[in-house]
Order: C-alpha cells, then sequence, then structure tokens
C-alpha cells in the first residue's frame, strides 16, 4: 500500500514535530507570535482556495500542501505552549511558596517506605495577601492516621518546595519527569494535613474508590501476598503494593509489561467480546449497539486503571476500529494508531516525552511493521509449534522495536525475555479472564471464594515460573549504556535493516543502512580522540556523606564514606557505571577530628572539612560545577565551598 493511504501518519508526524521542538524554542515563543502565524497561514490558504474557485482550476500544489502541514506544525507549538505552566501567571510556578494552601486530593494513597504519597490540585494560596486562586499540582508525602480518598479537600499549613534539578551528572531527572505529568513541587507534610470534607465528585474519583473496594475484596481472597500484589497490579494497574523482589523478578525474566497495565491487556478485553460475536454479521442498529457497550466498558477499564499512555493509546485505537466497524467498514491499523496518538497529544502535548507512550507505540509497530515479516521466516505444519512460533516472533517483534528506548532509559536487557513471554502472554490472558468478571461480580455482594483460590493458584503458578527464570545465570544483562544520538542511530540501523531485508536489497537501504553505521562509527571516534586525557577530580552532591571518583592516566579510583545505599545507588552509580573504567582501584581515606583526608595517587592529599576542600601539594587548573543539566565552569582556580551541586577539579 502507497504512504499515501495512511493521511494520519502525515498529519502526526508534523503535528509531533511541533510540540518536539517547542521545549527548544520556548524562550522565544508568545502566544500573540503564534497565534498571529496560524491566522496568517489560515488566511493565504483561504484566498488560494478562492482563487482556485474562480478560476475553476486546482492550482498552486506545492503550496496547498506545505500550508496544511505548517498549520499543523503551528498547531502543535500552540498547544505545547498552552499546557506550559509557565505561560499562565496564576500558577504556581510564578508564585513564592504559600505559608497554608487549600487543596483537592487527586487518587488514592500510594505506599511508599515511610510514608504515602499523593497528589494536591492547589485551589487557594493562603498568605498575607489573602487567599488568591493559584493553579498547580504537588506531590505530598504524608504520614496522616488516616488514608486521603480522592475529592478530600485538605488543609496544609506548611510551604512546598520547588523539585531540584539533578545535583550529579547522570543522576536520574526526576524533576523532568514530574514535570511531563504536570508537577513541579513536592513536600514532606508528615501528620501536619486537615482534611476539610468532600469536594465535588468526580469520575476519576468515584473509579478510584471503586478500585480501592475491589483490592480489598482480592486482598481479602488472596492470602499469597505476592500472589496478590501480581493480581492487582495486572488486574487493575494498581502496582503501587508491588514489593521490590517481586518486581525485580518480573523486571529481570522480561515480564514487567504483563504488570503495567497496557494494550496488551486492553486487546484482551477487546478480543474477548469478538470472540463470541461477530459484529459484522449483526444488523445496523445491534452492531452499532454492541459496540458502543464494547467501547464503554473499555475506557471505562482504562478509568479504573489510571488511564495510563499505554492504556489510553489501546482504548483510543480500539475505539476507532470499533467505531468504523459499525459502518462495516475496513479500519486501517495505522491511520487508526496515528488518530490515536494524535487525540492523546492535542488532550496532553507532553505525553510524548513519557517512556510509556514511547514503548507502547514502538511495540505496536514492531508487531504490526516486524512480526508479519518475521513468523513466514519459518512455517512449521504441526499446529502447535506454529502456535508458540507466532507467540515467540510477536516478542522479537516487539523487543526489536523497543530495543533502543529499552537501552537508552533502562541500561538492561533481560536475557531469557523470548522464552518468558511464550509462559506470561497465555498466563495474563487466562488471570484476566478469571479474574475481571470475578471482580466485577464480587461487587454484588456474592460469596465467590472458591473461584478466588483458583485464581490464586494460576498466579502462583506463574510467579513461580517468574522466579524460576529470574535465578537463571545472567537473566539480565546490565550496564549497556547509549546516547540519544546512539539510540535513534540504532533505531535507524533496525527499520533500515527490515527495509533492506524486505525489499530484497534494494540498494537505495543499503547505502542508507551503511550512512547511519558509518556516521555512528565517526562519532565515536570523534568523542574517543576529543576526550580529555587529564587528571580529574570528582566530588558528588549527596544528602550526608562523601562520594569522590578520581581519574589518572586513564586508571580510575573511588572512595566514599558516610554515603547511604540509596544516595549510592540514584546518584552515584550511574555515572560510575557509564565512564568505563580500566584499572584502577579505591582511594585511601581517613577521618582526622571532623575532616576527611584522602590519599590522590600523585597528587598528594585532599581534606574535607564542613564541605570546604583544601588541597596540600598541587592545585587545579580549572573548576567545574554541575547546574543539573551540564558542567559549568567556575571562575578561579580555588576548590569551591558547599555548592547544589558535584565538582569536578582538572589537574
Amino acid at each position: 500500500m502507497k504512504f499515501n493511504d495512511f493521511p494520519f501518519i502525515r498529519y502526526l508526524f508534523f503535528f509531533g514535530f511541533g510540540v518536539l521542538l517547542y521545549p527548544y524554542i520556548s524562550t522565544a515563543l508568545s502566544s500573540s507570535s503564534i497565534l498571529f502565524s496560524l491566522i496568517f497561514i489560515w488566511l493565504v490558504y483561504l484566498i488560494l482556495i478562492i482563487i482556485n474557485q474562480s478560476r475553476k482550476v486546482y492550482t498552486f500544489r506545492f503550496a496547498f500542501p506545505f500550508l496544511a502541514y505548517s498549520l499543523l506544525f503551528m498547531m502543535g507549538l500552540w498547544l505545547a505552549l498552552d499546557h506550559d505552566p509557565h505561560h499562565h501567571h496564576e500558577h504556581i510556578v510564578h508564585h513564592p511558596a504559600s505559608r497554608a494552601y487549600l487543596a483537592k486530593v487527586q487518587h488514592n494513597d500510594l505506599a511508599k517506605p515511610n510514608s504515602f504519597a499523593n497528589t494536591l490540585s492547589l485551589l487557594f494560596a493562603l498568605d498575607s495577601l489573602g487567599a488568591p486562586q493559584r493553579r498547580g499540582n504537588i506531590r505530598i508525602y504524608h504520614r496522616s492516621p488516616a488514608p486521603l480518598q480522592p475529592d478530600q479537600m485538605v488543609l496544609i499549613t506548611s510551604p512546598y518546595e520547588r523539585i531540584t534539578s539533578p545535583q550529579n551528572p547522570r543522576e536520574f531527572d526526576y524533576s523532568a519527569y514530574m514535570a511531563n505529568e504536570g508537577i513541579y513541587h513536592s513536600q514532606f507534610v508528615g501528620d501536619n494535613i486537615q482534611v476539610l470534607g468532600e469536594g465535588p465528585p468526580s469520575i476519576f474519583g468515584k473509579m478510584q474508590d471503586l478500585r480501592g473496594r475491589m483490592l480489598g475484596t482480592l486482598s481479602s481472597w488472596m492470602k499469597d501476598r505476592a500472589a496478590f500484589e501480581v493480581a492487582s497490579a495486572l488486574l487493575i494497574g494498581q502496582k503501587s503494593s508491588l514489593s521490590e523482589e517481586v518486581g525485580q523478578a518480573y523486571a529481570s525474566a522480561g515480564a514487567m509489561h504483563v504488570l503495567a497495565v497496557s494494550g496488551l491487556h486492553v486487546g484482551i478485553i477487546y478480543g474477548f467480546f469478538l470472540l463470541f460475536f461477530k459484529p459484522a454479521g449483526m444488523p445496523v442498529r445491534a452492531r452499532v449497539l454492541y459496540l458502543s457497550i464494547v467501547i464503554l466498558l473499555i475506557w471505562a477499564y482504562a478509568l479504573l486503571t489510571g488511564m495510563s499512555a499505554s492504556v489510553m493509546r489501546a482504548a483510543t485505537m480500539f475505539t476507532l476500529m470499533a467505531l468504523a466497524q459499525m459502518k462495516s467498514r475496513t479500519s486501517s491499523v495505522f491511520n487508526a494508531l496515528a488518530l490515536s496518538a494524535l487525540i492523546l497529544m492535542v488532550f496532553k502535548p507532553n505525553i510524548i516525552f513519557a517512556v510509556g507512550f514511547q514503548l507502547s507505540y514502538a511495540a505496536m509497530l514492531g508487531i504490526l511493521i516486524l512480526q508479519p515479516w518475521i513468523v513466514k521466516a519459518w512455517l512449521p505444519s504441526n499446529r502447535i509449534v506454529y502456535y508458540f512460533w507466532e507467540v515467540t516472533s510477536v516478542s522479537i517483534a516487539a523487543q526489536l522495536a523497543t530495543l533502543p528506548l529499552t537501552l537508552y532509559y533502562f541500561n538492561v536487557y533481560p536475557t531469557y525475555s523470548l522464552f518468558t513471554n511464550l509462559l506470561v502472554i497465555p498466563g495474563a490472558f487466562l488471570i484476566m479472564a478469571i479474574g475481571l468478571p470475578l471482580l466485577l461480580l464480587a461487587l454484588t455482594g456474592l460469596d465467590l471464594s472458591l473461584l478466588a483460590r483458583v485464581l490464586e493458584v494460576i498466579v502462583k503458578a506463574l510467579n513461580e515460573v517468574i522466579f524460576f527464570i529470574h535465578r537463571l545465570p545472567g537473566a539480565q544483562r546490565e550496564g549497556v549504556f547509549l546516547s540519544a544520538g546512539e539510540a535513534i542511530a540504532l533505531t535507524l540501523m533496525i527499520w533500515g535493516g527490515y527495509m533492506l531485508l524486505s525489499s530484497n536489497y534494494k540498494k537505495t537501504y543499503a547505502y542508507l543502512l551503511a550512512t547511519v553505521m558509518m556516521v555512528l562509527v565517526l562519532s565515536k571516534a570523534s568523542l574517543w580522540l576529543s576526550a580529555s586525557t587529564a587528571d580529574e577530580l570528582l566530588v558528588y552532591r549527596l544528602s550526608k556523606g562523601l562520594a569522590v571518583d578520581y581519574k589518572e592516566n586513564e586508571a580510575h579510583y573511588y572512595f566514599h564514606f558516610g554515603a547511604s545505599l540509596k544516595d549510592l545507588e540514584y546518584k552515584v552509580l550511574p555515572n560510575r557505571r557509564r565512564s568505563a573504567p580500566n584499572e584502577g582501584g579505591w582511594l585511601q581515606g581517613r577521618s582526622i577530628g571532623d575532616s576527611l583526608v584522602l590519599a590522590l595517587p600523585s597528587h598528594g592529599l585532599l581534606s574535607s572539612k564542613g564541605g570546604l576542600w583544601k588541597f596540600n601539594g598541587l592545585k587545579p587548573k580549572e573548576v567545574y560545577h554541575y547546574d543539573g543539566h551540564q558542567w559549568q565552569k567556575m571562575s578561579g582556580t580555588e576548590a569551591p565551598g558547599p555548592t547544589t551541586g558535584a565538582v569536578k577539579l582538572i589537574f
């Protein structure tokens, strides 16, 4: 089929390009400039249409698509700007933190190691100027004896804080992650929170209350804790109760996608209803009614599970397919997929930066494009063997398409994921087929403990399989790091390889693939040649204690003292693992009174007291400070005192 058969892919491309470009040019944009551009382009478009109508000919063949795509691009910029709180004066990013504020609870509490997390939607700021209305969401951590419920109105009498940028290189950017969710502030409130009453009920609050009732019922039936955790995550998307042990087992086995409610789960529900009743054979009215019920059930499930990016994508796509079936039309899956992404981005442009959104659409493209080609590589005559091969081909296609994103974001790869998916996908289907009707019927008050016991046995069996794979040697390959450019290059290589093989080795695709590989090799060589050979000392910024990396003549040395395991895992190790050390070792350090003294291999002693650094024997040539995004050179060459970020000294 021709590319012209998929117009929504083109629309998505230009609209999405505007959204993606916005963060890089936002400071140079204003709502008035974008609005003027939109009006100007539309007027030119309208004038050309009038000219064609008056002449009764079709001219300007290049101008029409250019103007149309320009409109889509500008609409992407406009919506991204409209959702940017920095362009709304009433948003709390423009105002100092208030001493107290009134807010509305957004969802049920999420259990954390030492507290409970929730999100508040701020309504009024209480300060010396009165109680002005404010906009913005705040992530709070509390220890209130009574759990917070959606739609409750609460009063907090302490100020919130801006979520800080990373303090160390390659540290996870939690501030950017939360900004994509529309949250720029956080606060630990302890038990300093007053519930004033219930606010106006919302559909989200009602659905979360229903989810809580289902979880309570499921918990009373299932005695095995790990089985309950997996069942609640798989059936209704409640991963907050998932223990670290269970989560790690599913991640290393390559089955974490089963616990994250996604298109797989929505597809199972959609396919389940179409398995018994074929809409194509129904009368028009019955077909419309039946498919409308299916659409309502899909969106009810999406609301129940929390409206994640992957669920919204799948729900939107299956809705479009069902609407096409109402008129007995064959829906293009690619058009439905592109239109679903376009709709989601119209309502929430920043969703394009969400990891789940990117992985979800990449996996779908892999399954739709790569899987049919992969499955044709081998056509076993045995039906059972063919079934397992078909499931395997789906897994291979999804993993190939998502591999660059997986390595870029998570730096790990589950070794046995192909084998795992042969077992977990049928297991997930069976659990959902039993579990969802069980939870719905339980709301009627029926005693379904026997059926719940059957469900628990199935989930426990699935857990046993996952833990067995998790314990296999080399279950997870760690420490695979890709830059953004390398991830893009790997993506082009995968799809270029597919086009080369599926086109019988067409030269155009061979040249494209060779060009990408050459650019990648040259860029790596350039980085290697430009790498600094100077001796470097990196001092990390931690909540407590000290962590230091030292490089001398390509050898790497490390030291940490009094640092928490959490700080080491999230603030230090991401950079240490990426530095790819050669031979090296640990620096020798000693605590003398209230000072800490380190012995550098060739540069004397380094001492620290209260965050102030002193050198005995050598003075650094350059000093850099990490500002949350990159290294900034500091004036002077004296070792700085306490800073808000990591410090790098060049000798």
